[in-house]
């Protein structure tokens, strides 16, 4: 059948049948304490199915990302998470705004059978606005205008149907039917406004939206050979540069194909453009490179130097996003783990260079946590079949299994 939902409405409860009542239990003591309980920390974020989901704030040294129904941002300097949870099911999409005279705006979409979009300040993490009605099953993919006035969304339907919304008030300017393949990425130009790119399975096309209309453009591999298309990101009005599964960056211009960059060895699963005009990718074979915008030259990370290659941790990178200054990274692997790492001593294989920001379990749910009667830990197990102790003060990764 359909799933709908994810986590949140797969979940159910298997602990119940081994709940055992305290020694000497009495039911007249089962009174709730006097006091609440918040969350304070969220241990990695989802990276098993998605890809480019980790973003730089403008202006600060914070981070966006998502796990499980939450969005979180994180000081990468103290660690300290703060939270959006307005969603009612898993997030599956993150898209963030340039800063608009000091407002940046961070979008995220659900899984689900009618999911809703929620636009929030990122400052205060309070809902500009909602959108709902258009998507079902679920919301894959986002991507903000120029201006931030538009956010693109792609949904989970058989037609990967596209809507463009106004952030403004809500209300959806314009909607078609999208590719039939898969679609795995979306991007909005930081160019030309109301100019977008959606790329895929064996697809890469571009949406131009005018007017309250949107114009479909199919982008031709050419020479560049049909491929799935991973990432992309726009480096002027006319260059779109996408990165692909076979390991290959390819440039298209003015819809053309124009060249192509042989650049990690197995997929290209991550690409940002920095305004300077740098270009960072991320790929399978664990490496991060810092290209010149030609893509002539670079300078790379290795992230086999810092992320352990074992059953818990994973070099393949997933996620990549740079500061403004271009003097630090923070990088998502496939087993959940963020790091945040000073560029030229990354380059330098300094292993002072990387700080793990949080790690966490990396496949499907987790099943089952406990906390130590007299230490200040607790386990966990999930899906990945790996048992995990946590540091209850510094939440920090103890023991492994």
């Amino acid at each position: 059948g359909e799933r709908l939902g994810g986590d949140e409405f797969m979940a159910v409860k298997p602990y119940l049948g081994a709940i055992v009542a305290p020694t000497s239990y009495s039911k007249s003591a089962a009174v709730a304490p006097p006091s609440t309980i918040s969350l304070q920390h969220i241990h990695g974020y989802r990276a098993y199915d998605t890809r480019n989901n980790i973003k730089y704030l403008a202006g600060s040294k914070e981070a966006v990302y998502f796990g499980a129904a939450v969005a979180i941002k994180v000081d990468l300097e103290t660690g300290q998470q703060s939270f959006y949870m307005e969603h009612t099911d898993d997030i599956l999409s993150i898209a963030v705004s340039g800063d608009n005279e000091g407002v940046q705006l961070v979008a995220t979409g659900e899984i689900g059978k009618n999911p809703t979009i929620n636009v929030f300040d990122a400052k205060t993490m309070q809902t500009v606005v909602s959108l709902k009605g258009f998507h079902r099953r679920g919301v894959n993919q986002l991507a903000f205008s120029k201006d931030g006035d538009m956010l693109l969304s792609v949904g989970l339907d058989d037609d990967h149907s596209i809507a463009v919304y106004s952030t403004k008030d809500g209300k959806l300017i314009a909607s078609a039917k999208g590719n039939k393949s898969k679609v795995l990425c979306s991007v909005g130009s930081t160019f030309k406004n109301g100019l977008f790119c959606t790329a895929g399975v064996k697809h890469v096309e571009t949406w131009m939206v005018t007017s309250g209309s949107i114009k479909r453009s199919k982008v031709p591999w050419g020479k560049g050979g049909i491929q799935n298309g991973l990432c992309a990101a726009f480096t002027d009005e006319k260059t779109l540069v996408v990165g692909a599964a076979k390991g290959e960056i390819l440039v298209f211009q003015n819809s053309t194909f124009k060249s192509k960059v042989a650049a990690h060895d197995g997929s290209v699963n991550c690409l940002e453009v920095h305004p300077g005009g740098k270009i960072v990718t991320g790929g399978k074979d664990g490496k991060v490179h810092l290209w010149e915008s030609n893509l002539k030259a670079k300078s790379t990370v290795d992230m086999s130097a810092f992320a352990k290659a074992d059953e818990c941790h994973s070099k393949v990178v997933r996620a990549v996003t740079v500061s403004e200054d271009l003097e630090s990274l923070v990088v998502g692997t496939l087993s959940s783990s963020i790091y945040s790492l000073n560029v030229s001593k990354a380059a330098a294989k300094d292993a002072s260079a990387a700080k793990l920001v949080t790690a966490g379990h990396n496949k499907g749910e987790l099943w089952g946590v406990a906390t130590h009667p007299t230490k200040d830990e607790y386990a966990t197990v999930g899906d990945d079949g790996k048992l995990r102790v946590w540091d209850i003060k510094t939440r920090g990764l103890r023991a492994k299994s």
